[in-house]
Parts: C-alpha cells; sequence; structure tokens
C-alpha cells in the first residue's frame, strides 16, 4: 500500500506512480520499485514536498 503523508499535486502524484509502475514492471519487486521511484523524484525535484510525503506500507 502506497500512501500520502499529505496532499501531494495531482500532476507530481500521477508521475511518481507512472514511474512506480514502470519500475514494478522492470524488476517485479515493490520495495526497491518504490525505492527508486522516490530517488528519481528526488533527483528531479529537489524540494522533499514533492516525493517524501509517499510511504511504503507493508
Amino acid at each position: 500500500l502506497i500512501v500520502s503523508l499529505w496532499s501531494i499535486d495531482d500532476e507530481k502524484t500521477q508521475e511518481f506512480m507512472i514511474n512506480f509502475y514502470a519500475q514494478l514492471l522492470k524488476t517485479n519487486n515493490i520495495i526497491n520499485s518504490f525505492n527508486q521511484t522516490q530517488r528519481n523524484m528526488r533527483e528531479k525535484y529537489k524540494n522533499p514536498f514533492y516525493w517524501a510525503g509517499f510511504e511504503f506500507i507493508e
């Protein structure tokens, strides 16, 4: 389950989820896909507001 801790812009949320599922198709590993997606978003958006609010819950 992926949740957001605060309201995040719809476009950034969409970008995060598209990136996450693309990673998941490549790796078939949920945790690695989530972590890679956060790294990708962190590189693109230095402000943590756009990527740090997403949390993965097992």
